[in-house]
């Protein structure tokens, strides 16, 4: 009878492991676990990213930048874990509402703890610099290539596909260069701080998934043509 009791003990065990609950008294694992993801796509909704890049002409000097992101939040008691495959030091602040936060850095990840969050509409600011793993950094171009999983190799978001989000760009690159993104080009302007970098701000992308965002910024010679009311563009090195 004992024995049958242990062994009964033993199979609850094994299923409630099975059902991808994730212990929020440990740090998240490397990569996107499918509880991970479970998990954000069953309290996380209406995502949006701001991202802010400044690219230096320079490939020797680091790609810096912030990211906003804004989502509905129904979790309580859970942490918030963002996916940033950089070094720890490539994190510079956390922000909720403008106001710094404490966080911690597992491997792969940010983590807020759950008292510096709230329900309902949620804004998350953070302040990064940029790995080159996935923008393809050579003299004088960049292309970002995101696909499968490496966009958070670049900048801190929810990297799962399944979990679709509108992107918004705004770039700082040499005046020369010109760039591409997913969104129409709205505006380009001298850069306040420094008349030798353009800002050029991109509009917001339809809900995608994060490998589908792209941008590419460099010493490009734009052709232009018209058909049928379109308008192409051919960027091109030579």
């Amino acid at each position: 009878m004992a024995k049958s009791r242990f062994t009964i003990i033993l199979l609850a065990a094994f299923l409630m492991s099975c059902t991808g609950t994730i212990d929020n008294r440990l740090p998240p694992e490397p990569g996107v676990s499918r509880a991970l993801a479970e998990q954000r796509t069953a309290t996380l909704s209406d995502v949006r990213y701001a991202l802010d890049l400044h690219i230096p002409e320079d490939r020797q000097q680091a790609v810096t930048g912030s990211v906003t992101m804004r989502f509905q939040r129904t979790a309580q008691g859970e942490p918030l874990v963002l996916d940033f495959r950089a070094p720890a030091d490539h994190v510079r602040r956390v922000l909720i509402d403008g106001e710094p936060v404490a966080h911690s850095l597992p491997t792969d990840h940010i983590v807020i703890p759950d008292d510096a969050l709230k329900t309902g509409e949620q804004s998350v600011t953070v302040e990064f610099r940029s790995t080159d793993d996935a923008l393809n950094r050579r003299d004088g171009f960049l292309y970002a290539l995101f696909v499968p999983d490496r966009a958070s190799t670049s900048f801190p978001l929810f990297e799962q596909p399944d979990l679709k989000a509108r992107y918004s760009l705004q770039l700082t690159i040499p005046a020369h260069w010109q760039a591409l993104s997913n969104g129409e080009l709205l505006t380009r302007a001298t850069d306040a701080e420094d008349s030798a970098m353009d800002e050029l701000i991109f509009a917001e992308t339809l809900p995608i998934s994060s490998y589908l965002f792209a941008f590419a910024a460099g010493e490009f010679s734009v052709e232009s043509a018209e058909r049928d009311g379109r308008t192409f563009r051919l960027f091109h090195r030579e």
